[in-house]
């Protein structure tokens, strides 16, 4: 995979759609591997099961009013709006491990003269995402293909993620983002959709045929089995209503690879 983790203070931090990256003091990746021991049904054989990631986060920093309220609601989602930790480097083309799951350790955000601190824990996580920044902190005023990635060509039956963070939202209407394919940045072979890319409604993301059309700030996953081609993009493909959108765009592939 193209791009490069930028360790230090150039680390990007997200959970959901905030971006938490000044308030942490440390977020530790565990990638572990279940081992289910069959010995009773199969000799000492064992079967391996699938890999978990497992994260853990700490820190605190300084957050207005709005900031903290919209902090805390994001911390306690559930079900189809569970908790996504990334972290990644600080430009498109960049590293990035996503984390999926609820908390499941308490969090507990407290605020005094304006700071908040943030200790949480994302245990065996439902799935780990090796990921490349396609898009970090684009602002969209209107419609418009964005700058393609090599990533990597994925093979069927492997899950291609694909993930949204609208992180500002100015306005009231929708914005669309198509996630799109291409062999060689269309070169020879032009830039298409990859229709069979789907996954989960939240109250302010629809998602379609690789599409997703968000309303308000917000974070939405898509996946797809199908092969995926080496070069991936977002399109915003619909622009209606708002002033403007701010939103981080990730790809990737779901551990076990």
């Amino acid at each position: 995979m193209a791009g490069t983790l930028i360790h230090g203070s150039g680390t990007k931090h997200y959970l959901d759609e905030v971006d938490v990256s000044c308030a942490l003091n440390s977020a530790d990746l565990t990638l572990d591997r279940e081992i289910v021991d069959a010995r009773a049904f199969c000799g000492n054989q064992q079967v391996i099961g699938r890999r978990i990631g497992a994260t853990m986060f700490a820190g605190f920093g300084a957050y207005g009013a709005d900031e903290y309220e919209y902090t805390m609601s994001t911390l306690i989602r559930s079900g189809a709006d569970c908790n996504r930790l990334l972290i990644m480097g600080s430009a498109a083309g960049a590293r990035a491990y996503e984390v999926v799951g609820p908390l499941t350790k308490d969090s507990h955000p407290w605020s005094v003269d304006a700071i908040l601190g943030l200790n949480g824990e994302i245990a065996k996580g439902t799935s780990t995402t090796r990921a490349l920044v396609l898009n970090l902190a684009t602002v969209s005023t209107g419609t418009g293909a964005q700058t393609g990635q090599s990533h990597e060509v994925v093979a069927a039956l492997t899950t291609t993620v694909v993930t949204i963070r609208v992180t500002a939202f100015s306005g009231a209407g929708t914005i669309t983002f198509a996630a799109q394919e291409s062999q060689d940045d269309a070169a020879g072979d032009a830039w298409a959709t990859m229709t069979s890319m789907a996954g989960t409604n939240t109250s302010v993301a629809t998602i379609s045929a690789g599409t997703i059309a968000f309303t308000g700030k917000g974070t939405a996953r898509m996946t797809t089995t199908s092969a995926t081609e080496l070069w991936k993009r977002i399109n915003v493909t619909g622009f209606s209503g708002l002033t403007s959108a701010t939103w981080v765009a990730t790809v990737g592939v779901q551990v076990p690879a």
